[in-house]
């Protein structure tokens, strides 16, 4: 799922700066620029008031953000649990041997019935 720009408008808006969100993003400047004019131009109003120096969100804008933050937070939320769905995961135990040796040999055999997709070291 791409939502680079949806992230490109939320950078933006936390830099407050073109070229600082450019640079935070790996993108030009200019296509940065190109991009929001699209979108403004697509959503029939502008998204930031442009000021010296610093942009700063117009009510569009605002909901804009809330909204594209709210996308990436379900995409975000989707893939953790997608990956979740696999049942699989890993503990590393960390002991002394004369502890282990006595609990674990125990404790083990138990927790591989329980968890048997999860792999101990």
């Amino acid at each position: 799922m791409d939502i680079k720009y949806l992230e490109y408008i939320i950078e933006i808006a936390e830099q407050k700066n073109m070229t600082k969100a450019a640079e935070n993003l790996f993108v030009s400047q200019s296509s940065l620029s190109q991009y929001l004019s699209k979108l403004e131009a697509e959503l029939e109003t502008p998204l930031f008031n442009r000021a010296k120096n610093e942009l700063t969100l117009t009510p569009a804008g605002s909901m804009y953000v809330e909204s594209a933050k709210t996308v990436v937070q379900i995409k975000k939320k989707l893939y953790q649990n997608i990956k979740n769905l696999s049942g699989t995961g890993r503990i590393s135990l960390g002991i002394t041997s004369q502890w282990g040796m006595k609990m674990l040999t125990n404790i083990i055999p138990e927790y591989r019935k329980a968890f048997p997709h999860v792999i101990l070291f």
